[in-house]
């Protein structure tokens, strides 16, 4: 609503920061949901099949843009706060969790066992939480970096038009698509671990891309921006495939007893760790050259196979 009604400035930041910790709250809820009603050796396939859903969801909504129909950015809010309405009369009406209703017996078991312990053993303190923390945290700092400017370089630096960077943007969704379920057989096959090995190797592809084209486009070699910009978002897209389904099983397996609490803790420290990316980033860019938050994101990656391959039990 606040995005639909208004163009001030700090009132639009309000409206963004709301509708982040909205988000933080679903994909908290959503994952663990997710999570409780798949079979214990389906859970990279059943996050394949739901995240299916979503980029083809978002094929959509990006196509819209794409065509440049001439409506302003306040008519994709609206359309937007229709099918959050929508969603939410079907969480209300429809939706049920086979796994909400609990024994008795279980739940008394769970706090006494809690008591007994007296809270003697904190949450952090499991050596799993500490492992994803560091990772997921390391993740998000290392692609925000990169992606924070990403949109705003087409425009500047190759100044590609709103409709171009859609048409640009849609085949990250259509990559997203096509290789999610794939990707979920395949983090169930080969384990969490050489899931996201393999989904850093497709990021370095995309930051190895980017760099290319920079260099190409500063020889005068024009042409290849456009076709090589999509390549980049394929493989984008298959990273984010080959991670998604790895990633949501490692946070809401942290911890049997208080999944909701272990998820929620690595989740709000990764968060912590994304707000400076947009600052860096677009220091980078302005003081160095707009792809050099790109190599940053290179070497980044680099380190966190290290870490993967080091530190990361499936």
């Amino acid at each position: 609503m606040i995005l639909v009604v208004t163009n001030n400035i700090p009132i639009l930041i309000i409206g963004v920061l709301t509708y982040t910790l909205g988000a933080m709250v679903n994909s908290l809820n959503f994952q663990l949901f997710v999570s409780e009603n798949s079979g214990e050796n389906k859970k990279g396939i059943m996050y394949g099949l739901v995240f299916f859903a979503f980029f083809g969801g978002s094929i959509g909504g990006t196509s819209l843009v794409m065509l440049d129909l001439g409506f302003s950015f306040q008519f994709y809010f609206q359309v937007f706060l229709i099918i959050l309405i929508i969603e939410w009369f079907i969480l209300v009406l429809i939706i049920r969790s086979p796994n909400a209703i609990k024994k008795h017996g279980e739940l008394d078991l769970i706090k006494t066992a809690e008591l007994k312990q007296k809270k003697a053993v904190k949450l952090f303190q499991n050596s799993k939480i500490k492992v994803a923390t560091v990772f997921f945290t390391l993740d998000v700092f290392v692609w925000g970096i990169a992606l924070s400017i990403y949109n705003a370089g087409l425009t500047t630096y190759y100044h590609f038009t709103a409709p171009e960077i859609a048409s640009i943007a849609v085949w990250f969704h259509i990559s997203n698509m096509v290789s999610q379920i794939p990707a979920g057989r395949i983090a169930d096959k080969i384990g969490k671990k050489k899931s996201l090995i393999i989904s850093q190797f497709f990021g370095m592809v995309f930051f190895s891309m980017n760099i290319l084209i920079s260099v190409l486009w500063s020889q005068g070699i024009t042409g290849f921006a456009f076709p090589g910009l999509i390549i980049g978002e394929i493989f984008f897209g298959i990273a984010v495939t080959t991670f998604i389904p790895s990633e949501q099983m490692t946070l809401t397996n942290l911890d049997d007893n208080r999944k909701a609490e272990s998820y929620g803790i690595v989740a709000f420290i990764r968060g912590i760790g994304m707000m400076p990316t947009g600052a860096i980033g677009g220091s980078l860019a302005e003081s160095v050259h707009y792809i050099a938050p790109f190599v940053v994101g290179l070497v980044g990656l680099v380190f966190e196979i290290w870490f993967l391959m080091k530190y990361f039990k499936d």
